[in-house]
């Protein structure tokens, strides 16, 4: 024991002895490396072997911000603040007849006599949208896309025939405007809406409640990703986008032709996602109903056809503005939208 504690003392002399040459001495600071050790969660990385790996919240930043979207990842309406999904009325997917198993691809199979070659060129795409006329009516409508022309097909999927058709020539398109949707500022228009959405949003919220537990009696899970419910809830307030595609080189439209709401005299198209196009589905499905997918190749289409023409031939200018709905009244178009009567739907006992 006497040894033990003589061979301690002697170590802590020694010690002493150390420091003691060490003062007045300047030691130089050679740094100092701070570990950051936590769980895998993307805020630190464990020290493993020895080694100090260090999380930087800096270096985290500088590489988020030098990330950029890709291509596929940036969309038409980008700069315009809105959204290409359409406020639709309170209304489930199911009533709509284009949801139908094979409906779409049926109505473009149909549509394949109508597309010339000589004429119309290859086919780019088909979209099922919703077109908007002079008027401010909503109505479903087949889009088809080829290297010339676009062909605008009302097809009634109920007994599944062509009704009617126009064929519109790219060369003739002299403007297309992209962005909101929005009325006069005189419009009561607007109004009508907000009135709509409140009450329809009220009744909806009670009927949702209903449904949910009417499906947790029948099925206690269910999956959100076959959902068929429509986003709800906003009515028809122009808070979507679209596009207008115009070839009368702006020039007033005449008045007989504004005020007959039957008129084909009216020189531009105007379109906007369908309904079905808020409903949760794959992405691939989804982007059948939505108008930016559809902007998309009707740019890069009107580009290829400005990049043949002459350069003494007026070429297609591209603008991105909000888009005005001369409706200042309009309780016929207010009536036929809200009720969807441009649609092909089940409504009840009767379909139409």
């Amino acid at each position: 024991m006497s040894s033990e504690k003589s061979r301690a003392k002697l170590e802590l002399e020694d010690r002493l002895v150390l420091d003691d040459g060490a003062e007045g001495e300047e030691v130089e600071f050679e740094g100092a490396t701070l570990a950051i050790s936590c769980d895998s969660d993307g805020r630190g990385v464990r020290s493993e072997g020895g080694v100090n790996m260090v999380a930087s919240a800096d270096e985290d930043r500088r590489e988020a911000k030098d990330r950029r979207p890709s291509d596929a990842d940036q969309t038409v309406f980008g700069g315009s603040g809105g959204t290409t999904k359409p406020t639709t009325p309170v209304t489930s997917a199911k009533d709509f007849f284009a949801t139908r198993d094979g409906a779409l691809e049926n109505a473009v199979r149909a549509a394949q006599p109508i597309i010339l070659k000589k004429i119309d060129g290859e086919l780019i795409g088909s979209w099922l949208l919703t077109e908007i006329d002079h008027w401010d009516t909503e109505k479903e409508r087949l889009v088809l896309l080829s290297d010339h022309s676009l062909i605008l097909i009302k097809y009634d999927f109920i007994t599944l025939v062509i009704l009617d058709f126009r064929r519109l020539s790219l060369k003739d398109f002299d403007r297309v405007v992209i962005g909101n949707f929005t009325y006069p500022q005189a419009s009561v228009v607007p109004r009508l809406d907000k009135l709509v959405t409140f009450v329809k949003g009220f009744v909806w919220s009670k009927f949702q409640k209903k449904e949910q537990r009417q499906q947790q009696q029948q099925q206690p899970e269910v999956d959100a990703s076959t959902s068929n419910t429509l986003s709800v809830g906003t009515g028809r307030q122009r808070h979507t986008m679209g596009i207008r595609a115009m070839w009368n080189g702006g020039k007033p439209v005449q008045m007989t032709d504004s005020w007959n709401p039957w008129s084909r005299s009216i020189p531009w198209v105007t379109f906007t996602s369908h309904p079905l196009a808020s409903r949760s589905s794959p992405a691939d499905e989804v982007g059948n109903y939505d108008v930016d997918n559809f902007t998309r190749k009707f740019l890069r289409a009107l580009n290829l056809e400005n990049e043949s023409k002459a350069e003494e031939e007026e070429k297609c200018r591209f603008e991105e503005r909000p888009i005005v709905i001369d409706n200042y009244l309009g309780l016929a178009s207010f009536f036929h939208n809200v009720n969807s009567l441009g649609f092909f739907k089940a409504r009840g006992k009767v379909s139409f």
